[in-house]
């Protein structure tokens, strides 16, 4: 746990604690926009597999599907089950 660590070692060096506070702020920042940039890749891949789905309802071909999606063919098979 990187911020942690930085939040004892600052408690352990008084003099630098303003500065280490500082980085484990930033730390924590970075790591809450990674979570919402995972979060909208997630979901835009669930409305991609949610769109090839419709297309599989369809009947269209799994080749077609992936030139239209970006999907691979094992994320579109991988509906079918």
């Amino acid at each position: 746990d990187p911020q942690g660590f930085i939040e004892r070692l600052a408690y352990r060096l008084p003099e630098y604690k303003e500065e280490m506070m500082t980085i484990a702020e930033r730390l924590k920042m970075e790591g809450r926009q990674e979570g919402r940039l995972e979060g909208r890749l997630e979901g835009r891949l669930e409305e991609r597999l949610a769109f090839a789905q419709k297309l599989l309802d369809i009947q269209m071909s799994i080749e077609q599907i992936m030139a239209l999606t970006g999907l691979t063919r094992e994320e579109i098979q991988g509906l079918l089950h």
